[in-house]
């Protein structure tokens, strides 16, 4: 077998496993309803407001943890974070049919979490040294 042919075979095998994977097609569904819902609906004022809500700042996180864990794992800001969306579709769908459902939903429930708690740690130690920076030097 020939290497152009062991590619198109593994290709066609993640284009089967993506068109079949009810987890990664619903959560691309989403996140591209959303997307465009925000856009097209009520103008700048939404999209504005639904971004806010969604961002994983320190602030938002401290009013309302659980929403914005949720917004955040289906609100994309520009068209460019769009692009990592087939990946995560062919991920989320060889995950799916060498792990099965609920394995699945559970790594990604909590990878979200994990990363998102990564995230928020790194600002908030920035933000702590920044701040104790500008203590001690005035």
């Amino acid at each position: 077998m020939s290497a152009s042919t062991r590619f198109r075979s593994g290709a066609e095998r993640l284009l089967r496993d993506a068109l079949t994977s009810d987890i990664a097609l619903g959560y691309a569904a989403v996140v591209l309803g959303v997307f465009v819902f925000i856009r097209v609906y009520d103008g700048g004022a939404l999209r504005d407001s639904v971004i806010a809500a969604a961002s994983t700042n320190l602030d938002n996180l401290q009013v309302d943890t659980f929403t914005v864990l949720l917004y955040s794992a289906f609100v994309v800001e520009k068209a460019t974070g769009l692009l990592l969306l087939p990946v995560l579709v062919i991920a989320f769908a060889v995950a799916q049919h060498r792990l099965g459902r609920l394995p699945l939903l559970v790594t990604i429930t909590v990878g979200h979490l994990l990363a998102t708690l990564f995230v928020a740690r790194c600002w908030f130690t920035a933000s702590l040294r920044a701040s104790c920076r500008s203590r001690s030097s005035t």
